[in-house]
């Protein structure tokens, strides 16, 4: 435990690319037909993070379309309650 006035450390990050802050709204678009409206938190070329209602239910790969139309397929590199790390492929 750090004591008072002392900061803890956060681990070295290992991604591959620096991802930038964004704020932007977007769809995750199913192969069943299926769509959950996210919000997108950061991006770099290579990935992003998303922001879900759930992750009850999405699967490890499908297509995210971003508000501007812009449109990629991702597969999830990385999940917690409510969040989806992403890699575009």
């Amino acid at each position: 435990m750090a004591k008072f006035g002392k900061q803890l450390r956060r681990p070295t990050d290992r991604r591959w690319k620096p991802r930038q802050p964004v704020t932007l709204n977007a769809t995750l678009l199913f192969d069943n037909g299926t769509e959950i409206r996210c919000a997108i938190r950061n991006v770099s070329p290579s990935g992003a993070l998303l922001v879900v209602p759930s992750i009850l239910g999405i699967p490890n790969s499908f297509e995210l379309r971003v508000d501007d139309g812009a449109t990629h397929r991702v597969e999830v590199v990385r999940r917690s309650p409510n969040r989806l790390g992403v890699k575009f492929v």
